[in-house]
């Protein structure tokens, strides 16, 4: 396997650029290389040592505000979320018609370190072993991503989302999205070009079955927060077990508990049995639409079709 050396573009800033530059290079949190084997052809390796190391560091460091343990679960969990709102947040919203893969898993890498602070605001993911919530996280965090910026997507555009097909890409940027392109440059061969046909599907159905509804929903911010804390419960209690899956029936009742006196104290809504349905509904459309979504990427996988490799990659599973 040969290194390739070019020299550095004049751009490095640009994200088509970024991916032709052959050397060695420092992501935040990931070290980043293209090489190229016997034929020629890139290959991508991450190196994620940096980001599993910060990420350890929030699971045993990290320490909820002190003025927020007298609240319930459901009121620390929109606490959490609207802390994770102010750190990915921008005032202006650009428009872009490409965006770089590189650049997706830079911002994404900052937004695991924030899921994971909105999880340890949960008391039963905090008395989880170390194994367990790294685990719990690497089986939820793209999900609890997609679904976030779905639902920031709708407050911020309102039916323009649906109408003119908006999507959020990264905090302060946009795309329409069917005109979006992903510049994945190593990360796949030319060859597998031919599947962006099946992710646009998926892309179409989550706007259809999840941004429609959120739209038309108007969420409060306490109710986006039971929706990404159910998610997140939900996944976890499908996808692992022994203690994790106690927490998760433990959480999840909790948190159905705690939304019904939502409901009735403070939004003086008795009949929200109808809402709370539509609500399921969007996580479950969600979920499905994600692991079709993976089933699809296994099979790729198989046919190789990718030109990446992870030095831990559970955590991006649902990418490569």
């Amino acid at each position: 396997m040969k290194r390739e050396s070019q020299e550095p573009p004049s751009d490095p800033g640009s994200p088509i650029d970024i991916d032709k530059q052959m050397s060695i290079r420092q992501m935040k949190d990931v070290t980043y290389e293209v090489q190229t084997d016997e034929k020629g052809e890139p290959i991508v390796k991450l190196d994620i040592t940096g980001l599993l190391n910060n990420i350890t560091s929030v699971l045993d460091d990290f320490i909820p505000a002190e003025d927020i343990k007298h609240l319930n679960t459901l009121r620390r969990m929109n606490h959490a979320l609207i802390e994770y709102r102010q750190i990915h947040h921008s005032n202006v919203i650009k428009f872009v018609q490409s965006i770089s893969m590189r650049e997706i898993l830079m911002t994404g890498n900052d937004q695991i370190k924030s899921i994971t602070k909105f999880l340890m605001h949960s008391i039963p993911f905090r008395s989880l072993k170390n194994e367990d919530q790294m685990q719990m996280l690497k089986s939820i965090w793209v999900q609890w991503k997609r679904l976030e910026r779905y639902a920031s997507t709708a407050q911020i555009f309102g039916k323009r989302m649906y109408e003119d097909q908006i999507v959020t890409l990264v905090p302060g940027l946009a795309a329409y999205l069917n005109k979006i392109h992903v510049d994945c440059a190593s990360f796949i061969y030319k060859k597998a070009e031919g599947m962006k046909f099946f992710m646009e599907n998926f892309n179409t159905r989550m706007m259809e079955e999840v941004g429609k509804p959120l739209v038309e929903l108007e969420l409060t911010s306490t109710e986006t927060a039971f929706m990404l804390a159910q998610l997140s419960w939900q996944v976890a209690g499908k996808e692992l077990q022994g203690d994790v899956l106690k927490a998760s029936e433990s959480e999840q009742e909790t948190l159905a508990n705690e939304l019904h006196f939502y409901y009735i104290e403070d939004l003086r809504l008795p009949n929200y049995a109808s809402r709370l349905i539509k609500i399921m509904n969007i996580i479950n459309a969600a979920q499905k639409i994600h692991f079709e979504r993976q089933n699809f990427m296994d099979i790729v996988r198989i046919f190789d079709y990718f030109r990446v490799h992870v030095s831990d990659p559970e955590m991006y599973k649902s990418y490569f």
